[in-house]
């Protein structure tokens, strides 16, 4: 019995401990990462032949209708369990990154579908380049991973002109550190399909410079369908992330996700900032004119023990024609009143901002 219970304890602590972290992740990341894992081990408790999903080249030659769809989910599954644990300690980094900080949850799993289907496509232009020129073998391989997301993803990262360090050994400019990777990554791993990888940063650089905008999908329209009733499943859930260059505040955001939390604070931000940096207009925080007026009068109050200041009074009234002039003296010599800072919520934490 008491065997039994430790047991129970044992793998209570490792659920928790899984969900935990799980929920740690984005929810674009925490999806496609929890995708790949339930289907190795479809495939290795099921025993799937990965010839029926794997991306051949020649067989799509020969039979596009039949093995287009190979394209798509081959990136979801993987050979082995080292294949799949590389795969993935690079894509959950990059991707909660990219996540966070540059896509949100909607518009990055838009763009992992987008690259999922335009990597194969790149990779079998390429096998039939190799093929018709006669290099190397890629034409008749199978391959499945989703090396191709993750090196696309790592091209996206590094698209900056700044230095980055390559294991410590060197510096290299940031655009040639995939290069640098996929290098490496042939040279350790020979088996590794290298068309697939070339053709990640390819597509890549590619989306970066703007050739795959007819693919790509307007902010204001990721905005509507965000805000629309028809994804209410998705964006209650835990850890989805709004876009922070998104023009409209989304409500649907689970406020238990710090990330989520961090992407609406910035979008707060730059709404405020748009209209405190404003030359034109009322700025936020300015004092108003009622608030002047009552500051003018309660210094004309001061000024009242001054003998210097001149005030007719009958009967203890204060002459309201003399206070009217003064008042606009005042008003005259004052400085025009600059505004008042605008100062957040001492419960927002405004670093990660």
């Amino acid at each position: 019995m008491d065997q039994t219970n430790s047991e129970d304890g044992f793998f209570k602590r490792i659920k928790d401990k899984t969900n935990g972290y799980l929920d740690t992740l984005p929810f674009t990341t925490r999806f496609f990462f929890i995708l790949c894992v339930i289907l190795f081990l479809i495939e290795k408790i099921i025993q799937i032949q990965l010839s029926s999903v794997c991306f051949s080249p020649r067989l799509l030659s020969l039979d596009f209708v039949h093995n287009f769809y190979k394209m798509i989910i081959s990136n979801f599954f993987h050979l082995d369990l080292l294949h799949i644990l590389f795969n993935m300690l690079s894509f959950i980094p990059l991707g909660t990154v990219l996540e966070k900080n540059k896509f949100g949850s909607l518009r990055f799993f838009y763009i992992v579908l987008l690259f999922g289907a335009l990597i194969p496509m790149m990779a079998f232009i390429l096998s039939l380049v190799s093929n018709y020129l006669e290099i190397g073998y890629s034409f008749y391989s199978c391959s499945v991973g989703f090396s191709g997301c993750v090196f696309a993803l790592l091209t996206i990262h590094f698209f900056n002109d700044s230095l980055v360090s390559l294991y410590g050994m060197t510096r290299i400019p940031a655009k040639l550190y995939p290069w640098a990777i996929l290098i490496i990554t042939n040279f350790i791993f020979p088996q590794s399909s290298l068309v697939g990888h070339l053709s990640g940063i390819l597509i890549a650089i590619l989306y970066m410079n703007g050739y795959l905008n007819c693919f790509i999908i307007s902010e204001r329209k990721f905005c509507d369908i965000e805000l629309s009733n028809h994804l209410n499943f998705m964006t209650n859930q835990r850890g989805f992330i709004t876009n922070s260059n998104f023009s409209c505040t989304s409500s649907f955001v689970n406020l238990d996700s710090p990330s989520s939390l961090d992407s609406n604070f910035t979008r707060l931000k730059r709404f405020f900032g748009t209209y405190t940096s404003s030359n034109s207009g009322r700025q936020l925080g300015t004092v108003l004119s009622n608030q002047l007026e009552r500051e003018n009068q309660s210094s004309f109050s001061d000024n009242n023990n001054n003998p210097n200041t001149e005030i007719s009074c009958t009967n203890n009234d204060i002459n309201v024609n003399t206070q009217q002039q003064q008042l606009q003296q005042q008003q005259q010599q004052q400085p025009s009143a600059s505004p008042t800072i605008l100062k957040y919520s001492p419960m927002i934490d405004m670093s990660k901002i």
